[in-house]
């Protein structure tokens, strides 16, 4: 009876299902970058009167919740690609975003990954938007289960970094096990 209790258990725990890590919501964080909020807003305010003050209010919210959030595990949306090594760690088959709040300014760029700690496997996607054109997927990399890759690094060049949102979307593939990470960008 204890094994089939155990067996059930893993079932529920195991993901559904097995896929490649794909840019995550990129294209649409991208695009998002690439086109100021407040015209939307205009536009709502155009379309029916007061909807003005709950758009700038619901902005204010998140961007003050941002704020007081600096870049961690509570923000709201992805969190900002930097220079500066970021830290993180993925609980099971959760995933993470990471994109430059800007175009790229130096060709080319790396894009750094370091298993900080945890016995977790993780993908990770790194990708470039440019301005009205495709979401481009520039590498696909695993990390394996385990702790003996701890403390390993893989880095991504990419080519032509200016003019381009740069993304790193890591997805946890283990159920059960966390993957604790460093990110950063450099130009």
């Amino acid at each position: 009876m204890k094994s089939l209790s155990l067996f059930a258990l893993l079932l529920l725990a195991a993901p559904a299902h097995v896929h490649a890590t794909g840019c995550g919501k990129t294209a649409t964080v991208a695009a998002d970058i690439w086109v100021a909020l407040q015209p939307a807003c205009d536009a709502l305010v155009a379309a029916a009167a007061g909807q003005a003050g709950v758009c700038k209010g619901v902005t204010l919210a998140v961007a003050t919740w941002n704020d007081l959030a600096n870049n961690n595990w509570a923000t709201i949306g992805p969190r900002i690609l930097t220079t500066a090594w970021q830290s993180g760690t993925i609980i099971g088959t959760t995933s993470r975003l990471f994109v430059t709040s800007g175009t790229g300014t130096g060709t080319p760029a790396k894009v750094k990954i370091k298993k900080t700690s945890g016995k977790g496997k993780a993908g990770f996607a790194v990708c470039r938007s440019p301005q009205n054109a495709p979401t481009e997927k520039l590498a696909d990399l695993e990390f394996a289960e385990g702790d003996a890759n701890i403390g390993e690094v893989q880095t991504v060049e990419v080519k032509a970094a200016k003019q381009h949102v740069i993304s790193i979307f890591i997805d946890g593939k283990s159920a059960l096990k966390n993957f604790g990470y460093e990110v950063q960008v450099e130009y």
